[in-house]
Order: C-alpha cells, then sequence, then structure tokens
C-alpha cells in the first residue's frame, strides 16, 4: 500500500474495515489511501483539549474523593501481599529467615508504623536461626525507640546476633519446640594490616555490646553471656525461660481425641 504524504488523509464517517489500536478503524480506499474513522466519545466525557491536564474536573461533576494507596512491603518468606497487609492490619509481624539489613530494615519500618498508628500491643513473630550482626543491632535499637510493648514470640529458632532484638522486646514467648543457639558471630574481611585491625576493634566493640543487652535483659552476668556465646551454648525453651531470654513458653493444649466407634 502505497501513501503519498503530500495528500493528507481524510476522516470517514464509515465503521468498516478492520479495527486498528485505539479503537480506530482502518479502510483502504480505491486509490489506497488510508482512511481513519473515530468511533463517537459517550456524552459524559469531555473532548480532550490541551487545557485540560490531571485533575480537571468537567462542570456539574462532583470531584472523586481521593483513594488512600494501601501500604505494603514486598513481603517476604511466601507471603502474598494481601496476607501480609492483613496481618499488619492486626499489628503482627513476622520475620523469618536469615536477618539481613533488608529484612531488618523492613521490620523496624512496620515497627515504627504500627507505633505511629495506634497505641495497642504489637506482635513480634520471629523464626531467624542466624543473622548480621550490623543489621541485629539496628533492629534492637528501633525496637528501644518503639513507644509501644512489642511481644516477641520465638518460633522455630534464633541464634547468633538475633537475640538482641529478640531480648529488646517488653515481653518475650517461645513456643514449647523452640531452640536457641548462643553463638558469637562469625565474619569474614579483606584488606590491609590496618583495615583488619580496624575491623577487628569495631566487630569486638559490637559483639560487646550484644553481650551487654543479653546479659541486661536476662539479668545474667555478663561473663557467663560472653562465655555461652564464645562456646556456643544451645537451649531449648525450658532452659531459655531458665535462662531468662524468655519470660514463659506456650505450649499447645492436647487435642480432645473422638473414637470413632462407641465403646462397648
Amino acid at each position: 500500500m502505497s501513501h503519498d504524504p503530500a495528500r493528507p488523509s481524510t476522516r470517514s464517517a464509515s465503521t468498516s474495515g478492520p479495527r486498528a489500536p485505539f479503537g480506530f478503524r482502518l479502510r483502504p480506499d480505491g486509490d489506497e489511501q488510508v482512511h481513519l474513522s473515530l468511533p463517537p466519545l459517550p456524552p459524559d466525557v469531555p473532548s480532550p483539549r490541551p487545557d485540560r491536564g490531571p485533575g480537571y474536573v468537567p462542570p456539574g461533576r462532583p470531584p472523586a474523593e481521593p483513594v488512600a494507596a494501601p501500604y505494603s512491603f514486598i513481603p517476604d518468606g511466601g507471603l502474598t501481599g494481601e496476607l501480609h497487609d492483613r496481618l499488619l492490619a492486626q499489628r503482627r509481624i513476622l520475620v523469618n529467615g536469615f536477618l539481613d539489613d533488608a529484612l531488618a530494615t523492613r521490620t523496624a519500618a512496620e515497627l515504627m508504623l504500627l507505633d505511629g498508628t495506634g497505641d495497642d500491643d504489637i506482635e513480634l513473630h520471629l523464626s531467624c536461626p542466624d543473622g548480621d550482626l550490623g543489621a541485629a543491632n539496628a533492629l534492637a535499637d528501633t525496637l528501644d525507640l518503639v513507644g509501644v510493648a512489642v511481644r516477641a514470640t520465638c518460633l522455630g529458632s534464633i541464634g547468633g546476633p538475633v537475640l538482641g532484638p529478640f531480648t529488646a522486646a517488653t515481653h518475650r514467648t517461645a513456643s514449647a519446640s523452640a531452640v536457641f543457639h548462643l553463638r558469637d558471630p562469625r565474619v569474614e574481611s579483606t584488606g590491609t594490616s590496618a583495615d583488619l585491625e580496624a575491623f577487628a576493634a569495631r566487630h569486638r566493640r559490637e559483639v560487646d555490646a550484644l553481650h551487654r543487652r543479653i546479659a541486661a535483659a536476662t539479668g545474667q552476668p555478663l561473663e557467663r553471656v560472653a562465655r555461652d556465646f564464645e562456646t556456643g551454648s544451645v537451649l531449648d525453651a525450658d532452659e531459655a525461660r531458665r535462662y531468662g531470654i524468655v519470660h514463659d513458653v506456650r505450649r499447645a493444649k492436647p487435642a480432645a481425641v473422638t473414637p470413632l466407634r462407641p465403646s462397648p
């Protein structure tokens, strides 16, 4: 099909021919010139004008009510966005997996959001066998600043630096099968001897701060906490309660068993 640019296209009222994108219809005529046919606009839709930008309201029409976008993070742990938002609406935060910077930042933001939108307690459910020391200390510092009570529950296992933010909660509970692994974080670094020396000194200060936090929360002597972290002690739920890491252990109630056949 040929088209002479010197001859402008003309409009046709016909709606026959193949459908083109955006509601246009194309029809070749006898001299192979393309005609465009525009469908009429609905009566309540104003014709587009250059001076009518975003937010324009036609005369006589009330302005639309503003719609607030739902607050949502990209969920972790395989949760759908709807489920994640419903948990937030119930003031519940679920944290599982390795506690890295991204997960700690998301959790800290959710804590600040719930702290600023209500006075009810926040439920923090943790299942993090390990984590980054800097991320864990930052999350623990955020918990110190939260103005409402935070009730933390250990589901599964908590280990290493994650014990810092867990013990920063107002009230701490563990499931009957929970496991707590007291161990110092393992780190690696490369660089010059001066860089490594500075890194080791900074890491030592962060580890000491973690030990002091746990000693203050549990009531244990600082020397014992440092020794238990160095040797890698593993505690079950009851041992963690006696140690002072948790306040109570949540045990499932035995389910009632109904016999299939009545006893003779």
